[in-house]
C-alpha cells in the first residue's frame, strides 16, 4: 500500500533528500528546508601533531661557544673544527713523511722535534712564510723560498763567516747574501730568530739550520730541488742536539 502511494506522487512535489519529507516544487516550505539544511554551523578540525608546525629560533653553528673561542680556534695553528689541518700543516706532513721514507737514517725523535707545531723551527718557518715577498706568494712562489734558503746555505764563505763576529745575525745574515726579509726574521730580537753568535758557531751549524728549515716552507719536498741536500743534513749525525741549542742559546 505504501508502495503504491509513493508511486502515485503528484507530479508538482519531489521528495526532500534534507528532511525525508514531500515539498512542492518552488515552494516556500522546499526553500527554507534548503537553507535549513545548509546552514549548518562549522566545526574546526582539532589540530593534531601533523598539522601543528611550531617555529624553533633560528641558532648559530656555534651554538655553545663564544665568538672569541671560536675564532681563536680558526685563527690558532690547531686543526679546524671537524679535525681538518690547516694547508701550510697537511704539507708539512707530507714533508715529514717523504723524509721518514727518504731511506737514509733520519732519526725518528728529530723529525718530531723539527716538525712540532708548536716548536722553535715550525715557528720561525711560519715567520718566514708570513714575509716573503707578495710577488713570491702562492702558486707562484713554487720552491722560490727552498732555494734561497738552500742557496744561503752553500755559499757561506769561511772568511765571510768570520768577518761577521761584530755584526748582528741580520746584519750578518745580509752580508752572507740572505735577502732582507729573510735576515730580518732570521735576526729578529727577544727569541724570535736565530740564537746563533755568527762567526763563533760552526758554518755547519748554520748551514744545517738553514737546511731543516726548507722542509718546513716546502709546498711539495717530494719534487723539491733540495731535497736531497736536506734529506743529507737530516742523516747528520746529533743534529737534534746541535739544532737544540740553536734554538735555546
Amino acid at each position: 500500500m505504501v508502495a503504491a502511494r509513493r508511486r502515485a506522487k503528484p507530479r508538482d512535489q519531489y521528495d526532500c533528500p534534507r528532511c525525508g519529507g514531500r515539498h512542492r516544487y518552488g515552494s516556500q516550505a522546499g526553500r527554507e528546508c534548503g537553507r535549513t539544511r545548509r546552514s549548518t554551523i562549522y566545526v574546526p578540525p582539532v589540530p593534531t601533531l601533523q598539522t601543528v608546525r611550531i617555529k624553533q629560533p633560528r641558532q648559530s653553528q656555534s651554538v655553545g661557544k663564544s665568538p672569541t673561542v671560536a675564532s681563536s680556534q680558526r685563527s690558532s695553528g690547531s686543526p679546524r673544527p671537524g679535525g681538518h689541518l690547516s694547508q701550510r700543516q697537511v704539507r708539512r706532513e707530507q714533508a715529514k713523511r717523504t723524509l721518514a721514507l727518504s731511506g737514509l737514517d733520519v732519526n725518528n725523535e728529530l723529525l718530531t722535534y723539527v716538525f712540532n707545531r708548536d716548536g722553535f723551527y715550525a715557528g720561525l718557518a711560519g715567520r718566514l712564510l708570513d714575509h716573503v715577498p707578495l710577488w713570491h706568494r702562492g702558486r707562484k712562489r713554487g720552491h722560490w723560498l727552498c732555494l734561497r734558503l738552500n742557496d744561503l746555505a752553500k755559499s757561506v764563505d769561511p772568511g765571510t763567516y768570520a768577518a761577521q763576529i761584530r755584526k748582528s745575525t741580520r746584519a750578518g745574515l745580509i752580508a752572507l747574501g740572505a735577502p732582507r726579509f729573510m735576515a730580518n726574521v732570521l735576526g729578529a730580537g727577544a727569541g724570535l730568530g736565530l740564537k746563533i753568535a755568527l762567526g763563533h758557531t760552526p758554518i755547519a751549524h748554520l748551514t744545517n739550520t738553514l737546511r731543516v728549515l726548507i722542509p718546513l716552507v716546502c709546498p711539495n719536498l717530494g719534487q723539491c730541488p733540495a731535497q736531497k741536500d736536506v734529506v743529507k743534513t737530516l742523516a747528520t749525525p746529533f743534529l737534534a742536539e746541535q739544532l737544540k741549542k740553536t734554538a735555546s742559546a
